[in-house]
């Protein structure tokens, strides 16, 4: 889960409980089930207006407030989080691309491998099959050889269960089945178990969020969790992108300049307007 951490300058009087504004906020807060860690002023008259706002359960190691008035009449805030970045499961395997063989082809070097030939008459089971292992096994690596695809594993949703598991073998059975004879009945059985497993899909996954829902109960905090799920909220973005701060940074530079150097030629007139009041 990549958890929600705020923080910023709220412009509210956060330790003055009496302040209507700071008991609204703190009723925000705990209606979010979201905490408020800065206790320190972070402002030169002794108001903490600059806050770190994280979920409950998430507790910051370490809250360090430097001092105000040196840079700015706000202090510096630093937080240290306990977060795990985990890295993105990928898994790793070796793949032929029989899609892209010529068939043409590939009964031509059939033919003339030695398979056709006549076996030796001395020649045993043993011989024989790997003499057949071994032809299949450089065609293979001639027309199709292996090469190495990565994919990165999914998380699964929380209401596939066993049977949605079942429903989704049989499916591609029923799949390979008809991609393998090309006939109109074994195609009109898979499309109905793949009907059949949306139905499912449908049911397991309605069924699993009203009851998350009524679960909740009248926890507006638990409530607000079960919708961030529901919205795809509590997702792991953490290492599904190869997009960085300094990329961005780069980025940006790059577009300013490009920005410039096509405005470099342009005369820009700026009018100014002044309004005297009248004079009575």
């Amino acid at each position: 889960m990549c958890p929600v951490v705020v923080g910023g300058d709220f412009n509210v009087a956060a330790q003055d409980l009496g302040d209507h504004n700071a008991r609204r906020l703190a009723e925000l807060l705990t209606s979010f089930d979201m905490k408020q860690h800065v206790s320190e002023p972070t402002q030169i008259h002794g108001n903490t207006l600059d806050l770190v706002l994280t979920p409950a359960d998430l507790q910051p190691v370490t809250v360090d407030v430097e001092p105000a008035g040196m840079f700015s009449d706000h202090a510096l805030v630093v937080c240290r989080l306990p977060l795990d970045v985990a890295p993105v499961s990928v898994a790793e395997k070796l793949v032929r691309g029989w899609r892209r063989v010529d068939r043409a082809e590939l009964r031509r070097v059939l033919e003339d491998s030695a398979l056709r030939r006549p076996p030796p008459d001395d020649a045993d089971v043993n011989q024989l099959f790997t003499a057949y292992n071994t032809v299949l096994r450089d065609v293979a690596d001639h027309l199709a050889p292996l090469r190495s695809v990565r994919r990165q594993r999914g998380r699964l949703s929380p209401w596939f269960d066993a049977e949605c598991r079942s429903a989704r073998r049989d499916c591609r059975r029923l799949e390979r089945r008809y991609r393998r004879t090309r006939s109109l009945a074994d195609r009109r059985l898979w499309v109905e178990a793949t009907r059949r497993r949306f139905d499912l899909h449908r049911r397991k996954k309605d069924e699993y969020w009203r009851q998350r829902l009524v679960r909740c109960d009248r926890s507006s905090a638990l409530l607000w969790r079960s919708l961030s799920s529901l919205l795809g909220r509590d997702r792991d973005v953490s290492g599904a992108t190869d997009h960085t701060a300094d990329g961005f940074a780069v980025f940006f530079a790059h577009k300013v300049d490009a920005v410039r150097a096509n405005t470099a030629g342009i005369d820009i007139c700026l009018v100014v307007t002044v309004v005297f009041p009248a004079v009575h």
